[in-house]
């Protein structure tokens, strides 16, 4: 599976972890699955381990589209996504182009792009988790 995501509680968020090889169609399909998640406060896109993005003009208007269509009523305040800046530029830079220029300023939400997760919670003020390491003997 190129992506997995989990739902956090408190806050009300996402976080949605993409490996290897993503495609457009992919990101539209992650899209579209939680599109109605009104009660979402932030949503947070970890690239770290993403080898490649094969992602066509035409994917990437649409997944733009899919970004401007937030209704009001939703909660989201914040959009991060944490990955190489300088490898995936291109992918970002004409995402938002297509999203402030394209489409318009419509999202009502604030989005940015990290290299690590930790600036990425401080950033979305979310605690970060706990994972332990348990080595057997």
């Amino acid at each position: 599976m190129p992506f997995a995501v989990s739902y956090t509680t408190d806050p009300v968020g996402l976080v949605a972890t993409f490996t290897g090889e993503v495609t457009g169609e992919e990101i539209i399909t992650h899209l579209n699955q939680i599109a109605e998640r009104k009660d979402m406060v932030y949503r947070l896109g970890d690239m770290r381990a993403v080898t490649n993005v094969k992602v066509t003009l035409p994917e990437l208007h649409k997944m733009a589209i899919l970004e401007c269509s937030v209704p009001q009523d939703f909660k989201l305040h914040k959009l991060a996504l944490v990955g190489d800046r300088l490898k995936y530029r291109w992918f970002v830079d004409t995402y938002f182009f297509f999203v402030e220029v394209w489409i318009g300023k419509r999202r009502k939400y604030e989005t940015k792009v990290f290299d690590n997760m930790e600036d990425a919670y401080e950033w979305l003020d979310i605690p970060q988790p706990v994972i332990l390491d348990f080595k057997s003997s």
